[in-house]
């Protein structure tokens, strides 16, 4: 899709009537669809963060006078006292990397589960006329013009030099851009510290 076709449709979308209802239906559906995966998840994160100093204290007690694991009787209790040594890096491992690979999966799960309905909901408000389109925001701001074949401004039409091509293609740039932000129905000079500022 091209961005000024998106922006247009974007304009359409923040202006329909039914955006908050439909915005509202979505936003249940993501909430009621909590698989047990994301429980799970949460769960056993908050498991490996509590048995930080649960290890801590288990280690402490090994090597104190009353535990005296390490004075102890030979290789069975030097194999076990390796053990939870073991155990506490591994612990600590996970406690630092499960935040991150655990939420990953989990919200990649959730989207899998989520997506079905919201189409079934987007299909039903495309027929009432309101279609969901990506952030312009987020997106490369020039774009190719058929009739003239040459790559153009997509808020203004505009020709554009090299160097402001090479801005324009990089996505999330438009932020910096009051030609965009004009497109996109703000023209308040408060919410335009810049008036354009190409970085």
């Amino acid at each position: 899709m091209k961005q000024s076709t998106r922006i247009r449709m974007y304009r359409e979308y923040c202006n329909h009537p039914l955006k908050k209802e439909y915005e509202n239906k979505k936003s249940v559906i993501i909430k009621k669809n909590k698989s047990i995966d994301y429980y799970l998840g949460r769960g056993a994160i908050a498991f490996f963060w509590i048995m930080i100093p649960g290890f801590g204290v288990i280690f402490a007690a090994c090597c104190s006078h009353e535990g005296a694991i390490i004075k102890g009787n030979g290789l069975a209790d030097l194999g076990l006292f390796l053990l939870i040594i073991l155990l506490g890096v591994v612990n600590l491992i996970a406690a630092l990397y499960a935040p991150f690979s655990i939420l990953e999966k989990i919200n990649e799960a959730q989207e899998i589960v989520n997506r079905k309905e919201i189409d079934k909901l987007k299909e039903e408000y495309a027929q009432k006329g309101l279609y969901e389109v990506h952030d312009p925001a987020k997106e490369s701001c020039s774009e190719y013009d058929d009739d003239i074949e040459t790559i153009v401004c997509s808020a203004t039409r505009e020709y554009l030099t090299l160097p402001e091509i090479n801005w324009c293609e990089v996505k999330g740039n438009c932020i910096h851009c009051a030609r965009f932000w004009r497109s996109m129905g703000i023209d308040d000079p408060d919410l335009l510290p810049y008036e354009i500022t190409k970085r």
